[in-house]
């Protein structure tokens, strides 16, 4: 697993197999953004679900396909800089785990 702080949408990166994938947090969106080989992965029948780890109890989030490559959740998340993020990745024909640490 490769972890860094800035990528294509300033978020944080991690890849596992051939497959690149980055969490971006923003006020009441979590969206992430799965690569292959550089193009945006096929996720229409992928589906991600995030444990949260900042402040305070742990917080589950599921996300879904909205388009291209792309997983999201919208809602009220507690998250700040060196919150970790552990994901479970289910796509068509693999699962990932991944873990983040937001800068």
């Amino acid at each position: 697993m490769i972890t860094s702080t800035i990528w294509r949408h300033g978020g944080v990166v991690a890849q596992a197999r051939d497959l690149t994938y980055e969490l971006v947090a923003g006020p009441g969106v979590l969206q992430l953004h799965v690569r292959d080989h550089g193009q945006p992965a096929d996720v229409s029948q992928a589906s991600a679900q995030l444990v949260l780890q900042g402040k305070g109890a742990p917080q589950q989030v599921v996300l879904a396909p909205v388009g291209p490559g792309l997983l999201e959740a919208r809602g009220s998340f507690v998250l700040a800089p060196g919150s970790k993020v552990v994901a479970q990745v289910r796509g068509k024909t693999q699962s990932s785990s991944l873990r983040f640490v937001l800068p």
